[in-house]
């Protein structure tokens, strides 16, 4: 989408665009329903409160998948810009002659970029608190993908029916006041009973779409996923190696799965969801690579997920088989296993010949893995030159040792920032046997990625602790309709001057982070956010940083000086129509961080 080719523009300093601009218009597709439905994240006025799909929404799994890959991105983008030495002015109008970027073809957008048109500021002036406040939502929110796991069945799933027995205070057994019923398996990511989507046994059928067929079948296309089936779908988180690991019970889990996946034939024989066989499913069949259809775009990261497992070094072997097997051949039909689709297989094969991947744009790493030849010379536009050279003495060995301008990496990654200096980079990589036994993966791909926020990699996904029933106000308002995920599209709570929304949790909570959605373009200055022990006296918790509240879309806060209340609220000094509240708690208490696994 265009929010990852925007961060990531900016992550390997790319100019002749507005950075900030770009990002304002991540911000509104991730957090704005557009006003055309066939444009814009599909259910996004929902999923944007809950991480899961909303009913009727088609190929709901993929939509919710690739939003959350965006997410990803969206964090290490406001993370680069809260790092950034000047702090660019939303609306700078790039330098003259820039040529600005343009956005994607295959994913659906509805924000206005920098080519016609500049967004003016929503109020306020950017600062680095404010992009820190959008980096810990976008983080945390890239993982709520978690929760459409199906541990029955080992593979995600796309129904929207909100699980039996939620409980967003103690989700996952999570307890922010630090209380004897805490539940380290919440810090692992993984799904309690409590959490499994709604299915009946023993079909696997959903009861949110009676049309379904009522027995899960993992190799069935269509329905829940674009262009592939649960198979294809079921590593697509590249942005969080470890969470994914975690939920196939660890990266040894994970291997094991993908194994399966590569073992699996496509038979392409049901039509499943399309009511056809269609010609993916053909190509996918003919590639003769299990469940790994690396003739379409949706599988073109499979091969590298296992750097998530306990086995990192075999995704280097793998991508190297599948391009020398599958990109061969000059006659018509040949040289290319599936669509070209503007380029990206053509990008992909070179990639594999460099021997290096973009596994998660925007992070600032390139993952190592195997090229296709033993010495090879990138010419760059800036005059300077990448070259690469290994050693190879059989085709199935694998990476050992890696070297950067001779001096030895610790992991099987390549820094962009090696990359941008405008000198001449030399990457000299050696291969062999018994790779378990090589420094280089001592600790796997995942360890060593950079978080965008306070939160570690694998941190777990903090879910919005709020409930209708929990809900306090006047009562001459309807301000459950302030706490309800926006299940009715629309629905808001009129507020006069005055008038404030809250939560009585049933024990003290820990709020560090608040979103606010209103249908009124509001100022920065109307609301206020207070804690109380008793619900009568109340103290004023300033956030980091503040700004005017574009109508409709969710805006995220950090709260300065954390501390437990029973009860939260916000307070407007000016009339609003309130669509949603949120209260989070994303800093993980340092008790916990060595939680055994």
């Amino acid at each position: 989408s265009s929010d990852q080719i925007f961060a990531d523009a900016a992550r390997w300093g790319v100019t002749g665009f507005d950075r900030a601009l770009a990002f304002e218009s991540g911000w509104r597709n991730a957090c704005e329903p557009s006003p055309d439905h066939r444009v814009g994240r599909a259910g996004v006025g929902q999923s944007r409160f809950t991480g899961r799909p909303s009913r009727g929404v088609d190929a709901a799994f993929s939509w919710v998948i690739e939003g959350a890959i965006s997410d990803a991105a969206l964090g290490h983008f406001a993370q680069l810009l809260a790092s950034a030495e000047v702090i660019p002015q939303v609306g700078a109008i790039p330098p003259a002659g820039a040529t600005p970027l343009a956005g994607s073809t295959r994913t659906r957008q509805h924000a206005p970029l920098i080519a016609d048109k500049v967004i003016p500021p929503v109020g306020g002036t950017p600062s680095p608190a404010r992009y820190q406040a959008f980096a810990r939502y976008f983080t945390n929110r890239a993982k709520s993908y978690r929760q459409l796991f199906d541990p029955t069945v080992g593979f995600f799933r796309g129904d929207p029916a909100r699980p039996q027995g939620f409980d967003p205070a103690r989700l996952l057994g999570f307890d922010p006041t630090g209380s004897p019923g805490f539940n380290p398996t919440w810090r692992l990511g993984l799904d309690s009973p409590a959490r499994r989507p709604v299915f009946d046994p023993p079909t696997g059928a959903t009861r949110s779409d009676p049309t379904r067929p009522r027995r899960f079948d993992p190799n069935q296309w269509g329905g829940d996923y674009t262009e592939t089936n649960a198979w294809g779908m079921s590593v697509s988180a590249v942005h969080d190696g470890p969470g994914l690991a975690r939920l196939f019970g660890g990266p040894a889990g994970l291997r094991r799965h993908l194994d399966r996946l590569f073992a699996t034939p496509e038979l392409a024989r049901d039509p499943g969801g399309y009511g056809r066989i269609i010609h993916e499913q053909r190509e996918a069949r003919a590639v003769r690579a299990g469940m790994c259809a690396i003739s379409n775009q949706p599988a073109h990261h499979i091969p590298h997920m296992y750097t998530a497992s306990d086995q990192p070094w075999r995704a280097g072997p793998v991508v190297r088989e599948l391009a020398r097997r599958l990109f061969t051949g000059g006659h018509i039909g040949q040289g290319y296993p599936g669509d070209e689709d503007n380029g990206e297989m053509s990008a992909w094969w070179l990639w594999a010949l460099l021997g290096l991947y973009p596994l998660e744009l925007a992070s600032g790493d390139l993952l190592i893995g195997c090229p296709l030849v033993d010495d090879l010379t990138v010419a760059r536009s800036d005059g300077s030159r990448l070259r690469v050279r290994s050693s190879h003495r059989d085709e199935g060995e694998c990476l050992l040792e890696a070297r950067l301008n001779g001096r030895p990496l610790t992991r099987a990654l390549l820094p962009i920032d090696a990359l941008r200096g405008g000198g001449d980079v030399e990457l000299a990589l050696v291969f062999g046997s018994n790779p378990q036994d090589s420094p280089l993966w001592s600790g796997g791909y995942a360890d060593s990625a950079a978080s965008p926020s306070a939160q570690s990699p694998d941190s777990p996904w903090c879910p919005d602790l709020s409930r209708p029933d929990w809900s306090i106000g006047p009562s001459t308002l309807r301000h459950a309709s302030a706490f309800n995920d926006w299940s009715t599209p629309g629905s808001f709570v009129a507020l006069a001057s005055g008038d404030w929304v809250g939560q009585r949790f049933p024990h003290p909570i820990i709020v560090t982070d608040i979103t606010l959605t209103t249908l009124d373009a509001s100022s920065a200055g109307c609301w206020e956010v207070e804690r109380s022990d008793d619900g009568e006296q109340w103290e004023r918790v300033a956030p980091t940083h503040r700004e005017a509240l574009p109508s409709g879309r969710t805006t995220p806060f950090q709260l300065s000086e954390p501390r437990a209340a029973c009860c939260w609220r916000i307070r407007f000094d000016a009339p609003v129509r309130l669509a949603q509240v949120e209260f989070f708690s994303l800093d993980l208490d340092p008790r916990w961080a060595d939680v055994p696994a």
